[in-house]
């Protein structure tokens, strides 16, 4: 069973022995520099001794989760990244001030277009903006792996472990305890092997409102009495509580050994998040939502919360991410990204994964997904075994798709490109 005190001192392999200490609240991160608009920290020009010049972007339609995006490379280099579901929220967003500024452009400087495009529409920088961001940028990396013929992991620094433990997550709040638990958690923990889960707590972002009731403390009492001591248990609050009933809930949590406590408070209120921190034992975690640079300054210099979230997506892509989780893995904080996708999808989180000094001891699985056959065939296919999963080594992000089985379940999404826009 994982508490506050085991989880600082884990990696994603296994409990290491020994007893992390805290960093002193204002210890700074150890990065270069901290903008929305991050300098180039990158040389991807040593991996491909060629330009390659994303020419056009398609975008294949494959339920309402999930677009396929196909970026053309001159030449006839072609890069597939599936989409998180919010990618299909805002199609004109993406094209009209996203895409104009990566077309045309050598994908080995993404950094630098991606400095360009934040600059260029600074006003409307946030979650939506990053999301899309975060698909180009990832879209690139999978170009420059596939064209070095090279793992992204291995492009930025990282291979630090072949595999992930993971943990099943699901956050429905309609479930009875018995529901959860034993017909739908339990089948999935026997299938895989996985020793973690995370459950849906409080009414997301519902002022201290419960589901209904009690559900709450006799969902985790009913997990914690099922699955037994030698299952790690999360729980994801998505906002539902001010700080005083946040550290109330935090002191049952405690009760019951949870590993870790999720946004128990909303996201924009950093204040009451690290109140929340500073009173409980169990370890609290946060960042999901977070895609401005300088809020993650804030965040880990003032230690809101002992784990970060990072979502790759929604930060604005895989290199921000990373450089989070350098500077919180600097503070003594362990990275557990938000990252609930599974089979080809969650090959991003794996190869990130694999980069960090200091990451969790389990990372993010969709339950849902688990016992699930994948909408279309790819490889390696990323199961689950024995509570783990194999980090895939081919280029890129490692992943290679039967292309004819996806396009017949795709549809083709038509979407407006317009033009460089310098403002108003």
């Amino acid at each position: 069973m994982l508490t506050r005190r085991t989880l600082l001192t884990t990696s994603a392999l296994g409990l290491l022995a020994g007893c992390a200490t805290r960093a002193p609240l204002g210890a700074k991160p150890s990065l270069l520099t901290f903008a929305d608009a991050p300098i180039s920290l990158h040389d991807f020009t040593q991996f491909a001794s060629s330009p390659l010049i994303l020419d056009r972007v398609e975008l294949w339609w494959i339920s309402n989760n999930e677009h396929m995006i196909v970026g053309h490379i001159r030449g006839g280099l072609t890069a597939y990244l599936p989409s998180n579901k919010r990618f299909g929220d805002d199609l004109q967003l993406f094209g009209s001030r996203v895409l104009p500024y990566f077309l045309g452009k050598d994908l080995r400087l993404i950094e630098q277009h991606i400095e360009t495009c934040a600059r260029a529409n600074y006003k409307i920088v946030g979650l939506p903006f990053w999301n899309h961001i975060g698909h180009l940028e990832m879209l690139a990396l999978e170009a420059i792996g596939q064209a070095a013929k090279r793992p992204v992991f291995d492009l930025v620094g990282g291979g630090k472990r072949s595999s992930v433990a993971v943990y099943l997550s699901n956050r429905d709040r309609h479930t009875t305890p018995e529901q959860e638990i034993e017909a739908f958690m339990l089948p999935r923990i026997q299938a895989t092997g996985a020793r973690a889960v995370k459950l849906g707590i409080g009414g997301r972002m519902s002022r201290n409102a419960d589901a209904w009731d009690g559900r709450s403390e006799a969902l985790v009492a009913r997990a914690r009495k099922v699955l037994g001591d030698g299952c790690s248990i999360a729980v994801d609050a998505n906002g539902s509580y001010d700080a005083a009933t946040g550290i109330e809930v935090g002191r049952m949590l405690e009760s019951y050994g949870v590993w870790f406590f999720e946004e128990p408070c909303p996201f924009e209120e950093f204040e009451m998040t690290r109140q929340v921190t500073q009173a409980l034992d169990v370890a609290v975690a946060g960042g999901e939502q977070d895609s401005s640079a300088a809020k993650w300054r804030w965040m880990i210099e003032n230690r809101m919360v002992d784990v970060v979230q990072p979502d790759l997506f929604y930060a604005g892509g895989f290199l921000r991410s990373l450089r989070y989780a350098q500077a919180a893995a600097a503070n003594g904080l362990d990275c557990i990204p938000h990252a609930p996708r599974a089979h080809a999808g969650a090959a991003t989180m794996l190869q990130f994964i694999a980069c960090l000094d200091r990451p969790g001891a389990f990372h993010e699985f969709s339950a849902k997904a688990a016992l699930a056959q994948p909408a279309y065939d790819y490889a390696p296919r990323l199961a689950i075994r024995d509570g783990a999963i194999a980090v895939p080594t081919g280029p890129g992000f490692g992943i290679s798709y039967d292309i004819e089985a996806v396009r017949r379940i795709a549809k083709p999404v038509t979407f407006d490109v317009g033009e460089i826009d310098d403002g108003d």
